[in-house]
């Protein structure tokens, strides 16, 4: 099975809605009719590029700290006997903290949040990108229009 996400990579996509819904938000503030397509895509690509900011501000204040932050490295070994807690539940296995042989510290590990094998952090340039990109076609397509249409 392929994973499309890892960890927290799913937080990218409601953002993605998020972007969506702004577009239509602003779109609906400055009364454009609904069934003019392009000038939609226009407020849409305004909406994501305005998302992609929010989500470079929440992955700079989350990830490293809260989220993807970087832990003790442990490997779990086989007991020769099994244990008996207190509380009746039987341990096979121990966990033992992996260290590096020269310098006898331990090692540590850094997760990564991934959406479709991406980093998480650039996400916000992609759907910054992808945003611009929505907005300058569509604008262009509109200037285009309303010339044709004046001539």
């Amino acid at each position: 099975m392929i994973l499309i996400w890892q960890r927290w990579g799913i937080l990218v996509v409601p953002f993605f809605g998020i972007g969506v819904a702004i577009g239509f938000l602003v779109k609906t503030i400055f009364g454009v009719d609904a069934n003019s397509g392009s000038q939609v895509g226009v407020f849409i690509g305004l909406g994501l590029v305005i998302s992609a900011a929010a989500l470079w501000l929440a992955i700079g204040a989350t990830v490293g700290k809260v989220i993807d932050k970087p832990r003790p490295a442990f490997v779990w070994q086989q007991l020769a006997e099994p244990v008996v807690a207190e509380n009746g539940a039987k341990q096979t296995h121990q966990a033992i903290p992996v260290t590096n042989p020269q310098t006898g510290q331990q090692l540590w590990t850094q997760p990564r949040s991934t959406l479709f094998f991406i980093p998480v952090r650039f996400w916000p340039f992609i759907m910054g990108g992808i945003g611009v990109v929505v907005f300058v076609v569509n604008l262009i397509v509109v200037l285009v229009q309303g010339s044709s249409i004046r001539a």
